[in-house]
């Protein structure tokens, strides 16, 4: 597992300000391989402040170091406030859980990515979370560093399912809802893994079928 890290950056649009928001993504992704964006005015009680905000999970003390000091230096750059970072662990999050849901597939051999799920199983999987969750679904945006170096960088927007943790059960619940919901032996879903955040750590869930437990 992970440590993630949270902030906002306030002052940037995402669309008058693409170029400066493109920069702090390849930023994000040189740093922590990853990141999830999560629009402005949303899930604010879980990533607190104004602007866009970003959770992503660093390696070591290090890592973090040389991300504040690139966001210190895109803020002087751009005469916004500089952000500021914190453990996820030591703030809202700690008391929640998520997991991220792709919209859409894989790319097949023609680049064409059809919606990972039909309506009726989307519809399906938010009824049988209904009272289980903190907040509405939402699509939150994405980008990671591939295992295979030869491939660009995976985009997706992303359903983000959010539940609060009153104890281990919670998320021992919710792991075998997308082993046994999520992942349908290749149905529909062609995900090989759901990342999953417990407290502030990131972690994954595996498709069950490819390890041949099922």
């Amino acid at each position: 597992m992970k440590e993630e890290y949270d902030f906002r950056f306030q002052g940037l649009d995402l669309v008058q300000d693409s170029a400066r928001v493109r920069k702090l993504r390849a930023a994000l992704l040189e740093l922590a391989g990853g990141f999830t964006e999560i629009n402005q005015g949303t899930l604010t009680d879980l990533i607190p402040g104004n602007g866009l905000g970003y959770i992503a999970a660093l390696d070591d003390h290090k890592k973090l170091e040389e991300l504040n000091q690139r966001l210190e230096g895109l803020a002087k750059a751009w005469n916004l406030p500089v952000p500021s970072i914190s453990p996820a662990s030591d703030g809202p999050r700690s008391h929640c859980a998520f997991f991220l849901i792709p919209s859409l597939t894989n790319r097949d051999k023609t680049g064409h990515r059809r919606d990972l799920f039909s309506p009726e199983k989307w519809a399906y999987i938010k009824e049988a979370l209904q009272g289980k969750l903190s907040y509405p679904v939402q699509l939150v945006y994405g980008e990671w560093l591939p295992q295979d170096s030869s491939r660009g960088v995976d985009q997706d927007a992303s359903f983000i399912f959010v539940f609060k943790l009153a104890s281990g059960k919670e998320v021992e619940e919710m792991c075998r809802f997308i082993e046994r919901e999520i992942f349908d032996g290749g149905k529909e879903c062609d995900q090989e893994t759901i990342y999953l955040s417990v407290g502030g750590m990131g972690t994954y869930v595996y498709d069950p079928s490819a390890s041949g437990d099922s």
